[in-house]
């Protein structure tokens, strides 16, 4: 791993980053304004008294501002990341949440935010912040446990603990992932993807890349195949996380027209018969349940995704599914849990990979013909 020197502007390789102590910077790139590895390696041969004199402001202030917390290390991934060589490139990508969380400190640099406005009104200027709309900036958001948020004079106007509930307004995460109170495995995998959904990345294949290590798994960096990267991440999950939540995407309306009760019923805070068990609304035969053993999917189907087992990009998982009256309803449960539930004899899923698809089991059962959202 690469580190600036925050008083001499040199680059450093350190092989055990987990033994440093290190700020590291968080930020909105613009293309052609960012000094690169190269910009920084080409001023120390030339100046090596004036480094820092040279570089961009933003690079000057993060040092700046990393020296006056005390590190004399910082991370900055537009110039601590030699792009030149794939294989270094591919190693910081798939490191890159891991350093994170490492790092002592995260400065979270909103060009576009009035510190003293942000003050005021924290949840009216991160709204309007570009930083909450990129993907690298989930997972830089997530994994470190300490996050100064900086404005555009470089003031910070809180951290990510005071500025927790704000925070969960405008990204739609839960306060207590914000605090590291809740384990990030505990989320299902359907809502940790509706986090990114609307984000956006420069390139479609980082789609995926920045998702990695917001589920732990590593793929190989193939820049240049585009969509099929998040399609490689979604098979990833499923050999690591046994959570069927990842299917669950789409707009249930589409394909259910029938799941919701008609407006002049969803005024009724009770269910249908009266009743305040929402679960009612859906019920299995018990002893009729059928074991598909060959479904398949081609996860290439479809230019939108339709007709595949996987989801064509995060935006998939902004749904319906996701809330209803007030609660989560996607959420993983143990598979003997699922099992008692259904009342059903059932192997434990395994999902092989094919150059057809993937052949995967899944449990058939009679619902009511009007679909409820709390399952049991």
């Amino acid at each position: 791993m690469w580190l600036l020197d925050t008083s001499t502007g040199f680059l450093e390789w350190f092989d055990h980053p987990s033994q440093v102590k290190f700020a590291i910077l968080s930020h909105v790139w613009f293309r052609g304004q960012e000094d690169t590895f190269q910009d920084l390696q080409q001023f120390r041969a030339e100046t090596p008294d004036s480094v820092l004199e040279r570089v961009s402001p933003k690079v000057q202030r993060c040092c700046k501002t990393a020296r006056e917390q005390g590190y004399h290390w910082v991370w900055i991934d537009t110039c601590c990341i030699n792009k030149s060589s794939s294989a270094e490139l591919s190693e910081a990508i798939n490191s890159m949440y891991r350093w994170y969380q490492q790092a002592d400190v995260c400065f979270a640099f909103l060009y576009d935010v009035d510190e003293r406005k942000a003050v005021d009104d924290p949840f009216e200027a991160l709204s309007h912040s570009k930083w909450f709309t990129r993907g690298w900036t989930l997972q830089e958001l997530v994994a470190p446990s300490e996050v100064l948020f900086l404005g555009s004079k470089w003031r910070v106007f809180g951290t990510k603990s005071t500025l927790a509930e704000a925070i969960s307004l405008v990204s739609d995460i839960e306060i207590e992932i914000l605090t590291h109170t809740k384990p990030l495995s505990s989320i299902s995998v359907a809502r940790r993807m509706s986090w990114a959904s609307h984000r956006q990345t420069t390139r479609v294949e980082d789609v995926a890349y920045s998702l990695m290590g917001i589920f732990n798994v590593n793929i190989p960096i193939i820049y240049g195949e585009g969509s099929k990267a998040f399609y490689r991440l979604q098979e990833a999950i499923v050999r690591e996380i046994p959570d069927q939540s990842i299917f669950a995407w789409g707009d249930l309306d589409d394909y259910h027209p029938d799941a919701f009760p008609d407006d002049d019923e969803s005024d009724d805070p009770d269910g249908a018969d009266g009743s305040d068990n929402k679960s009612d609304n859906l019920s299995y035969v018990s002893g009729d349940h059928d074991w598909l053993d060959d479904c398949h999917s081609d996860w290439s189907t479809g230019s939108e995704g339709l007709g595949s087992l996987f989801a064509p990009s995060p935006d998939a998982f902004t749904t319906s599914f996701q809330f209803w009256l007030g609660k989560e309803v996607i959420h993983r449960i143990p598979f003997d849990e699922f099992r008692r539930t259904l009342n059903i004899d059932a192997p434990t899923p395994q999902y092989v990979f094919t150059s057809y698809g993937i052949n995967a089991p899944f449990p058939r059962c009679k619902a009511t013909d009007q679909l409820g959202l709390n399952l049991p």
